[in-house]
């Protein structure tokens, strides 16, 4: 949105995931003024009229529904009527109520009976790195006061240094590091799980297409009612005017609209091609907001943290290709991001390490090793 400042959000999830993903951005305030939301295939009456999903959850998220766009083929139900109909609802219904042991693997369903959760460690991970270079670089600035600027080849040099005796609780576990840069494999842990569904769910219809936006007209989709308590979409400063924009900063720093104040540049440079990484995408921006409100809810060591240190992080897709790491390094050089987050695929890491190594920016990868 150019000058607008305003932060877009992609959601690759659908059906009952929905509402908890909305839930969590919306308890993160990423959500409501100032932030548009694609949903792709993905259902509004989950979010705005739904009687499978918990009315709580909903009254909560719907008061910050505004701007959010649908993009989906609607499923049409096997009675021709739309995604209400009671063919449709039935199999959802059946579905939520299937024991985990009918559909999960063997193995996950011994885990889930000794109480040992099969681990998706990568959203963890993903929240751990933003608070790696947050601890990394405001030891930096400290280090540095009244010395380098952060634009300066001294300071980043300082940074990257820092980052080797970095050691807090985190997320999946304690985060420590070995010289070459490695995370130390002894200390590695998890703290979230999935299950793991086998394909085969019965068909129930067709799929049309379908486009929704939730804007200032109540939202009409065939087979739902209107959809009410939801505003025009407005901007950080309460108005319907696109803003002007923000204000100069030093190179190494940038204007933070929601703040009103420079902030530190992270660049997060991934592929976001799943649901997996659009939660990682949801975990790193969660971080950014706790180390911006001091929040010690996973790590405890928030309060190491500089009273006025800042962070902003700005998202770029290298569609899992080497050249996608290239540009995405490219794009962190020119914006002048102190650091960069991701690169989970090797073929990704090595072009965009080679990018950066010229002006020495610091990257802090949740897959990559110092060896590819």
């Amino acid at each position: 949105m150019g000058s607008s400042g305003v932060r877009i959000f992609v959601s690759a999830v659908y059906g009952d995931d929905l509402p908890v993903v909305l839930g969590q951005a919306n308890a993160a305030g990423i959500m409501g003024p100032g932030f548009v939301w694609m949903c792709i295939q993905a259902d509004a009456s989950l979010v705005l009229n739904d009687t499978l999903s918990s009315p709580e959850a909903v009254d909560v998220i719907r008061p910050n529904m505004q701007g959010v766009l649908w993009l989906r083929n609607e499923m049409i139900g096997a009675e021709g009527t739309a995604t209400t109909s009671s063919a449709f609802k039935r199999h959802q219904l059946a579905l939520r109520q299937t024991p985990a042991s009918t559909y999960a693997s063997a193995d996950l369903a011994a885990r889930l009976a000794t109480s040992t959760p099969l681990p998706l460690e990568w959203s963890a991970y993903s929240y751990d790195a933003v608070w790696t270079l947050a601890v990394s670089l405001s030891r930096t600035i400290v280090a540095e006061a009244g010395g380098s600027a952060p634009e300066s080849l001294e300071f980043r040099q300082q940074l990257r240094s820092q980052l080797q005796f970095v050691e807090f609780q985190g997320a999946s576990g304690l985060v420590a590091f070995t010289e070459t840069g490695n995370r130390q494999p002894e200390h590695i842990g998890n703290s979230l799980y999935f299950l793991d569904v086998q394909p085969g769910a019965p068909r129930t219809g067709q799929w049309v297409p379908s486009l929704t936006f939730v804007g200032s007209a109540p939202v009409v989709v065939p087979g739902q009612p209107d959809a009410p308590g939801v505003v025009p979409v407005v901007w950080a400063s309460g108005s319907t005017e696109i803003p002007a924009g923000g204000t100069a900063c030093r190179q190494g720093l940038t204007f933070d609209w929601r703040t009103n104040r420079c902030v530190y540049l992270v660049n997060y440079v991934a592929a976001f091609t799943s649901t997996i990484s659009m939660r990682n995408v949801l975990a790193a921006q969660v971080a950014v907001r706790h180390v911006n409100e001091r929040n010690a809810s996973v790590v405890p060591d928030a309060a190491m943290l500089p009273p006025d240190f800042k962070m902003k992080l700005e998202m770029y897709d290298t569609r899992f290709s080497p050249a996608g790491g290239v540009e995405g390094g490219l794009e962190a050089y020119n914006s002048g991001a102190i650091g960069v987050i991701g690169a989970a695929r090797s073929s990704a890491c090595v072009p965009l390490s080679h990018v950066l190594l010229a002006s020495q920016t610091p990257v802090v990868s949740f897959a990559c090793t110092s060896e590819s």
